[in-house]
């Protein structure tokens, strides 16, 4: 389910059910934001949304041929191996 904070709210039913309660616009947040990590998205640094049982899962493995190398060094790279 997608969470409560990144729901839209158009209605007052919705606002009162918590839909988009909390909810951090990255753009508010990022003009000041010291970036740690270039390589991180700008959203994951302000607030994620990945629920706890999904983090760590793989769902795409690259091979050695083609195109397929160099996005598997960038994703080993992402996902803080070595490469």
């Amino acid at each position: 389910p997608v969470p409560l904070q990144i729901r839209n709210a158009p209605t007052q039913l919705m606002k009162d059910l918590d839909y988009g309660k909390d909810y951090k616009y990255t753009h508010e947040y990022y003009k000041d934001m010291q970036i740690e990590d270039p390589e991180r998205p700008p959203a994951v640094q302000v607030q994620e949304y990945l629920p706890e049982s999904l983090k760590g899962r793989s769902y795409y493995e690259p091979g050695q041929q083609g195109k397929e190398a160099s996005i598997k060094k960038w994703l080993e790279k992402r996902r803080g191996k070595e490469v």
